[in-house]
């Protein structure tokens, strides 16, 4: 669990955006982990920044990390845990 929180609280709230890539390159989430994290917590998210993540899993590596740490827009709210489906 704690594992978790390492690389999602900074993903979430973290305004410093180069720290949320470096922490993401580190932990290296699986790609629809994470998709299904800002889908539980960031569902009003500008609906561009969703085309953008909606192919993100052809894309090498680095390069769909970078794009999740900056389109997602910090906000110190509660982060909540995906729902099993």
């Amino acid at each position: 669990m704690k594992q978790v929180l390492r690389w999602v609280s900074p993903l979430l709230q973290s305004p410093d955006r180069d720290r949320v890539y470096d922490i993401l390159i580190q932990h290296q989430p699986s790609l629809p982990y994470v998709i299904r994290w800002l889908e539980e917590n960031r569902p009003l998210m500008n609906p561009k920044k969703w085309r953008i993540l909606a192919n993100i899993e052809e894309l090498p590596r680095p390069l769909a990390y970078a794009l999740v740490a900056y389109a997602v827009e910090p906000k110190r709210e509660r982060i909540n845990w995906p729902k099993k489906k």
